[in-house]
């Protein structure tokens, strides 16, 4: 039997060619760059895979932030990651839909996000003293919104939803189980996480994140998306586990000893019972007394009603920055003292100052002023109205029950953000702009033939 010894196909020459690599270059990175190129594959044949990346935010900064330890790709990954599905968009709509024209989904928020942009770059251009400064600060303020545009073109139906959101819960359940174990372990943290005057704590945990704030965020977001799957499902086996993966993310949020995030799980559970069933309000009570039991959560939260707190906050916390932020405010009330200017990662990377703000709004009024933050005010509003247009709108009773669960956390991030810069972490942006968007697509869909489950 004759066998052809020529190459011809396209994966057999990429396996000669990544063996050949393996000669010269340490395999580590041939096994990563064969990753890369089997999830290149995996989904340029179903681009909507591309959206689980997404999902995978945190995960996927962690492992260049810390396994790969490349700076390079830590700061641009985001950003490749957005065009390569920009491209995917292109290519579904031309070669897969065999469509002649780009059809581009908008929305009523689109002019609340159109005019919020258009003032920022207004500020950048009459309104700045160092072009560098206030293009990254037009950067942080309005890049991650753009994944907003990306939910509302990429998802298109309540499969692709429904695998969305589930996925997301496992990568936080798995995170929350990471900050359970560095409890568990007392993992070393900085003496800065804790206020000298304050009761120490035996540790904050931070899971894969850098900051035990943002981990406490992540956890306020997801935790009501977790109980809408509990009501939602079924079977009992679900039930249990959706109540376990729940369990795990409020003793986490509990680990991090965040108080803002303690406060923002309140509302944003307070939001959902409203939504679903107020006898969620009942449990939260229950859990709230039963947490102030737990000495370290009543000294956290006690420490708040000291008068130290006060001494401690107007010397050097959170009331000493909201007059420093007036202060600045009053130079510039109408259209602010310049974007990065103040009280953020921006100001803190170009020396102009090192001091956050921990109150986003306060942020975003110092450096856009009285219309700024008015825009941005409208801009969340609008948020919060088209929710309630899809409440009216969407016919699919499960993804109904879901995006409540959404937006009650999405609302409990955007309070959150009174104590805390939580919108400048590209992460939780992230999260916030694309599961706003999927909130919009969810009032386009139909009552489904088959049955709602999980």
């Amino acid at each position: 039997m004759m066998v052809d010894t020529s190459v011809k196909s396209p994966i057999a020459i990429l396996a000669l060619l990544l063996g050949i690599a393996a000669v010269f270059v340490p395999f580590k990175s041939v096994a990563l760059l064969l990753l890369a190129i089997t999830i290149v594959f995996i989904i340029f044949a179903r681009p909507e895979y591309s959206l689980f990346a997404v999902i995978s935010y945190s995960v996927i900064d962690w492992l260049f932030r810390s396994v790969i330890s490349s700076s390079l790709f830590s700061n641009i990954w985001d950003e490749a990651l957005y065009i390569i599905i920009v491209l995917l968009w292109i290519y579904k709509t031309f070669w897969q839909n065999n469509s002649k024209k780009l059809e581009l989904n908008l929305t009523p928020l689109f002019a609340p996000i159109f005019m919020y942009m258009v003032y920022s770059i207004f500020l950048v251009i009459v309104n700045s003293t160092d072009i560098a400064i206030a293009i990254d600060g037009l950067r942080v303020n309005i890049e991650y919104i753009f994944w907003f545009f990306v939910a509302i073109n990429m998802v298109k139906d309540r499969d692709t939803i429904n695998k969305l959101m589930v996925f997301f819960i496992l990568i936080v359940t798995a995170m929350a189980l990471y900050g359970i174990y560095q409890y568990i372990i007392g993992v070393k943290i900085p003496p800065e996480w804790i206020d000298k005057a304050e009761m120490p704590v035996r540790t904050r945990v931070f899971s894969i994140l850098t900051s035990p704030n943002i981990l406490g965020s992540l956890m306020v977001l997801a935790i009501p998306i977790n109980i809408s799957y509990i009501f939602n499902s079924k079977h009992l086996l679900k039930k249990v586990f959706y109540s376990a993966t729940s369990m795990a993310m409020l003793a986490c949020l509990l680990f991090t000893f965040t108080r803002g995030a303690w406060l923002a799980l309140v509302v944003s559970l307070l939001i959902y019972a409203f939504l679903k069933d107020k006898r969620i309000i009942g449990l939260l009570v229950i859990i709230g007394i039963i947490a102030l039991f737990i000495p370290p959560v009543y000294n956290r939260i006690s420490y708040l009603v000291s008068p130290t707190y006060l001494v401690s906050s107007m010397e050097g916390g959170r009331l000493k920055r909201l007059q420093i932020g007036l202060n600045l405010l009053s130079q510039s009330p109408i259209i602010g003292i310049g974007l990065g200017q103040f009280g953020g990662a921006t100001a803190a990377r170009f020396n102009v100052n090192s001091l956050y703000s921990d109150n986003y709004f306060l942020k975003i009024l110092v450096e856009t002023g009285y219309i700024g933050i008015i825009l941005f005010i409208y801009l969340l509003l609008s948020v919060i109205r088209q929710f309630f247009v899809t409440m009216k709108r969407c016919e699919d009773r499960f993804i109904k029950d879901i995006v409540k669960g959404i937006f009650a956390g999405l609302m409990g991030v955007v309070f959150h953000n009174l104590v805390e810069n939580v919108f400048e972490v590209p992460m939780m942006s992230t999260y916030f702009w694309f599961l706003t968007g999927i909130i919009v697509v969810s009032s386009r869909l139909k009552s489904p033939i088959e049955k709602s489950e999980v």
